[in-house]
């Protein structure tokens, strides 16, 4: 076995002895069903449900980064968020880290993006 596959498999039984539930995607996944595919990673989701997506915009503007940025304002474009919650979360976090622009930075992309039924 090779060490791509190796790696899968260790990761794959540190899932299931936790009983998450997850996926394997992405090239590894293509290569199992017959397709020859050059991958160097092995990409796995896990599937956690829906709800709380608070907490998942909370995380996502406190990292920061581009991408994350990105992630929160997607989520805030296709869910009805609590607003206050995540500004409430947001705030004492961001005083620790020094960084009160992100709670106006997750207030403009709250803003922004009100959630229509």
């Amino acid at each position: 076995m090779n060490a791509l596959f190796t790696a899968a498999k260790e990761v794959c039984d540190f899932i299931t002895a936790r009983r998450w539930k997850y996926c394997i995607i992405g090239g590894l996944a293509v290569q199992r069903w017959g397709k020859l595919r050059t991958t160097l990673d092995v990409d796995l989701t896990l599937f956690t449900g829906f709800g709380e997506e608070e907490k998942y915009v909370v995380m996502k503007v406190f990292a920061a980064r581009g991408k994350d940025l990105h992630d929160a304002e997607t989520i805030a474009i296709r869910q009805k968020l609590d607003r206050g919650y995540i500004l409430r979360q947001l705030k004492p976090l961001c005083e620790l880290k020094e960084a009160p622009e992100l709670v106006e930075q997750a207030r403009r992309i709250l803003e922004k993006h009100t959630w229509r039924a």
